[in-house]
């Protein structure tokens, strides 16, 4: 099993860019993979937009945006800078809690991923569990 993962802005903000910075998500502890992308595809497109939503008007931050759009992984410190002054105001308490139930339901897939990829070591024949190919026999030759 994984160790559990601190929520802190900058994971969040990694977990929301991976879709357009490849590697984004490995930054912290390969929250996000291709698999995860795939199955959870869906809640990190839902993150994206509650952030972009957030600060629409705000020209600095959608600037910031679009360039993480654009694939440009040197903007990251800057979203994670105004997502965690948004984060912290009183006022935003709904939105932050959104935020991380998102993110943690992404880090929850990604784990669910690595249980499913475990490897299953039969005598001497290894297997993979979840996408088992070719002439797979058991102890034999």
């Amino acid at each position: 099993m994984t160790d559990p993962v601190t929520l802190t802005t900058g994971a969040i903000v990694a977990i929301a860019a991976s879709k357009f910075i490849e590697g984004a998500g490995a930054k912290v502890g390969e929250l996000v993979t291709g698999g995860t992308l795939k199955q959870a595809g869906t809640q990190v497109s839902k993150l994206w937009g509650l952030i972009k939503g957030k600060f629409a008007g705000n020209q600095r931050a959608e600037e910031a945006l679009g360039k993480v759009e654009a694939g440009d992984a040197s903007a990251l410190t800057k979203l994670e800078v105004y997502l965690d002054d948004e984060l912290a105001e009183p006022q935003n308490q709904a939105f932050a809690t959104e935020v991380r139930q998102l993110a943690q339901q992404i880090i929850n897939v990604q784990q669910q991923v690595q249980v499913q990829q475990t490897n299953v070591n039969q005598g001497r024949d290894q297997f993979i569990v979840n996408n088992p190919t070719g002439d797979l026999k058991l102890g034999g030759s």
